[in-house]
């Protein structure tokens, strides 16, 4: 829907904050059972959609995504309640950090995600 409106940096966006949520979704329910080469494959293939989005608007977050790669990394290397809590912090305040999502693309009528 986005990416056909020519809002290439909002698709991206959606598609990382998607494949964030799964891993925070995965590894809260996994734990410390956790396939952590999933993990580490899902995480590279977000920061690597992360690495694409060019708008100012999504600055904020996308510095925030740096904090959150590493909370997961370090709850690979020592899964444990602590690094899980710390993965589910950063990707809160992830989602947390402001952001418009019509001002990620210069489009006419931007198609705005709900909930993202």
């Amino acid at each position: 829907m986005m990416r056909n409106n020519g809002q290439t940096n909002g698709a991206n966006m959606a598609e990382m904050m998607l494949i964030y949520s799964n891993i925070v979704d995965y590894i809260v329910e996994h734990k410390s059972d956790s396939d952590f080469q999933w993990v580490k494959a899902q995480k590279e293939a977000a920061d690597g959609i992360g690495a694409k989005i060019t708008a100012a608007e999504a600055q904020n977050r996308l510095d925030q995504r740096k904090y959150l790669n590493k909370a997961i990394e370090d709850f690979i290397a020592d899964p444990r309640s602590e690094t899980e809590e710390a993965v589910v912090e950063q990707y809160n305040e992830m989602v947390s950090s402001p952001m418009n999502f019509s001002l990620l693309d210069s489009v006419q009528k931007p198609y705005v995600p709900q909930e993202l």
